[in-house]
């Protein structure tokens, strides 16, 4: 399991007592990683704006290229081990891309969805994206001789159980439904229900993205998009969608870049920096 700053469990103060009850579990989403030396810095400064704001930060230890179903599994490990070491009851949990996938596959099983307080998207493809379909039907830029080659790389770089087609068939519109079909269960919606899920699009009020030609080909195949997944897939739980000031990429929501940028909600609440916003949104799941 991986921690932000590597605290010992004798230095941090008991639940309740000058810290927040419930730490924070940051899930990456496809080819990131948050194991070891090969840790990428897709989330920026924000766990240094949570830990300032009193919460404990982990990270959700899935793999780059792990199914969704397969990190879902992993997440659920992770939580556990987290309230193991914490003493904490509940965990909150915020996801970037189809980290947000893998949480609600984790949240499949009740026992976890018992442990977790509220859960946060970032810009997930929750509905799944046309634009995947079109690839897995092609299978152009993943045949099985290079899905070998990404599975070989992502485990010299620490993933466990990489399949990198099945994530590419989880993220497609078929692989949404499939794993929506799954939340229908009569006995997983009560819980499901329960968990407070919030869902988050984001795009540039100038329609600015660095990869100009993907988000183009996905404006005509799925609509506005933040550089990569469209608005409209981002829809799950209660949903929102926040509106950058300036130029972003599908990265940006996370603070991978660690610049200042304003993000405006759809009441007009407004926030300098994607830092700020997350440790806002983790503020109100706590709470609720």
């Amino acid at each position: 399991m991986e921690r932000e700053h590597g605290r010992t469990a004798g230095e941090r103060p008991p639940v309740g007592q000058g810290r927040h009850d419930c730490p924070v579990v940051l899930v990456h989403g496809i080819a990131a990683h948050d194991r070891g030396i090969h840790r990428s810095p897709l989330w920026g400064r924000v766990p240094e704006a949570l830990e300032e704001h009193g919460f404990e930060v982990f990270f959700g230890n899935t793999d780059a290229w792990g199914s969704v179903e397969g990190n879902g599994r992993e997440l659920a490990r992770t939580i556990d081990e987290v309230l193991a070491e914490t003493g904490a009851d509940q965990v909150v949990v915020v996801a970037h891309s189809k980290g947000g996938l893998d949480v609600r596959s984790a949240l499949l099983d009740p026992r976890v969805a018992a442990k977790v307080r509220g859960v946060a998207t970032l810009s997930s493809p929750h509905r799944g994206m046309r634009f995947c379909s079109l690839l897995n039907r092609s299978r152009f830029l993943l045949p099985h001789v290079v899905s070998h080659l990404v599975n070989g790389w992502s485990r010299l770089r620490g993933d466990r159980a990489p399949d990198s087609i099945q994530a590419l068939r989880d993220l497609t519109v078929e692989g949404a439904r499939a794993l929506a079909d799954l939340e229908l269960d009569e006995g997983r919606r009560t819980l499901l229900e329960a968990v407070p899920f919030h869902s988050f699009g984001f795009r540039s009020r100038q329609r600015r993205y660095p990869r100009n030609h993907v988000a183009a080909v996905v404006r005509h195949l799925d609509g506005e998009n933040d550089g990569l997944v469209p608005l409209g897939a981002t829809a799950h739980g209660r949903h929102g969608v926040m509106v950058a000031q300036g130029r972003i990429d599908h990265d940006d929501c996370t603070d991978r870049a660690g610049r200042d940028f304003e993000l405006v909600d759809e009441e007009g609440s407004t926030f300098r920096s994607p830092a700020e916003f997350v440790v806002a949104v983790v503020d109100d799941l706590e709470a609720s």
